[in-house]
């Protein structure tokens, strides 16, 4: 199962939001410790995938799998 902060983390990488998840994510890559924190406060899900993605190594394979499996179904 896909968090919704981990969708909009696949579809940022992919090229696919609007100007408000990329600005969230683009803020995220530049955010320092205190910044990050807050943002962690008011967007706990998209922080949580970016901080993984950034820091864990084989999440970001792993997601872009599971979140092409899942269109993949619904499109059958």
């Amino acid at each position: 199962m896909l968090t919704s902060g981990e969708i909009k983390l696949c579809e940022y990488q992919k090229g696919m939001t609007g100007s408000f998840f990329t600005g969230l994510f683009k803020l995220m890559e530049i955010a320092d410790g205190d910044n990050m924190e807050r943002l962690q406060k008011a967007y706990p899900e998209h922080a949580k995938a970016f901080q993984r993605y950034r820091h864990e190594p084989g999440y970001w394979e792993a997601l872009e799998k599971r979140y092409l499996d899942r269109h993949k179904k619904k499109d059958a």
